[in-house]
């Protein structure tokens, strides 16, 4: 049976960021002249490892007891269920629950006619005015553009210095720290969403104190001595 081969995986979407890299760049979105709000939604990005359409189809009715409930996407401004119609639940880290709890004030103090929506991160009125004056038609769509975090992403990662990266990167480097600090993989793939290990596996990268231990451990080996040697390189 002949198999149908893997494309690779190019450009910036393969990279990830190092874990010195991932904590400049989250310490400079907030210095990086961004729009609150369009800052928080970036952070949200980070913390979270949703995919692009759960982040905009993000809601406040999703967020139960310190917990994302991600069980929607979003696409051409329709909701549909997730890339692989498996509902999971991502904690709210201390830096993000403070993100959340501004993002919601702020929407509260500006009334924001999409308040009525429930989306976290409602378009802005005007860009969804401009947006129904394109398409023709007269309905609103409080939903983002996929392409609203394009931008401002790049220009924190100028400020900040970091790899060149996309969206879709931050989800690599997301699951890349997990294990790192000591997350179960199991519990890992259940709150990225992965169906199974190779679809994991895609995301994974090796970071670089990963590639010298490694290099250390085949030193030892050639030497004959096993773990019991020191570093040799």
């Amino acid at each position: 049976m002949k198999c149908f081969s893997r494309g690779r995986t190019k450009g910036r979407r393969g990279n990830a960021l190092e874990r010195d890299e991932f904590r400049r760049f989250i310490e400079e979105v907030p210095n990086s002249g961004l729009s609150p709000d369009i800052a928080r939604l970036l952070l949200t990005a980070a913390w979270t490892g949703c995919r692009k359409g759960e982040l905009l189809a993000l809601r406040w009715q999703d967020y139960v007891d310190g917990e994302l409930r991600i069980e929607r996407s979003v696409w051409h401004r329709h909701e549909k269920p997730t890339k692989t119609d498996d509902p999971r639940r991502v904690v709210v880290v201390e830096p993000l629950k403070e993100a959340l709890a501004e993002q919601r004030r702020w929407l509260v103090a500006e009334q924001r006619p999409a308040l009525v929506t429930g989306l976290m991160f409602p378009a802005d009125p005007r860009h969804a005015r401009a947006g129904s004056t394109r398409r023709g038609d007269d309905t609103l769509s409080w939903y983002r553009s996929m392409t609203v975090l394009d931008r401002p992403l790049q220009k924190v990662v100028e400020v900040s210095g970091v790899t060149p990266i996309s969206l879709h990167s931050l989800r690599r480097t997301w699951e890349n720290l997990l294990p790192s600090a000591g997350v179960d993989q199991l519990v890992r793939r259940s709150m990225a969403g992965w169906r199974s290990e190779g679809a994991q596996r895609i995301y994974a990268t090796v970071n670089r104190s990963e590639r010298e231990a490694a290099a250390d451990a085949l030193v030892d080996l050639v030497a004959g001595c096993g773990t019991q040697c020191g570093t040799r390189r």
